[in-house]
C-alpha cells in the first residue's frame, strides 16, 4: 500500500515469475527473486511477513548508498512488486 503504480521507481507489471512455484524459506525465495533482478549486486537481503505472508528480496552491493532492488513475492512465488531504490 506504500508504493502506487506509477510513482518513479515502482514497477507493477511486466514480471517474469507469473505462474505459481511456492516459496518455502528465504533460499527459495532469494533464487526465485533473481528472475527479476536488473541491477548488480554482491548482497541479498531476505524478509518475510508472516502477516500478509510476502517474502521481500532486497539485492545491493554493500557499502554503496541507493541503487537497490526490491522484489516482493507472494506465498506461491509470483512477483507482486519490485521497487528501485536511489
Amino acid at each position: 500500500k506504500v508504493y502506487k503504480e506509477g510513482e518513479p521507481g515502482v514497477k507493477t507489471t511486466g514480471f517474469r515469475n507469473t505462474t505459481a512455484n511456492p516459496v518455502a524459506d528465504s533460499n527459495e525465495a532469494a533464487e526465485r527473486a533473481k528472475n527479476e533482478c536488473t541491477i548488480g549486486y554482491d548482497t541479498v537481503s531476505v524478509l518475510h511477513d508472516g502477516w500478509d505472508d510476502v517474502w521481500s528480496v532486497t539485492f545491493y552491493t554493500r557499502g554503496t548508498l541507493g541503487g537497490t532492488q526490491t522484489v516482493y513475492l507472494d506465498k506461491n512465488g509470483i512477483t507482486l512488486l519490485i521497487v528501485y531504490g536511489e
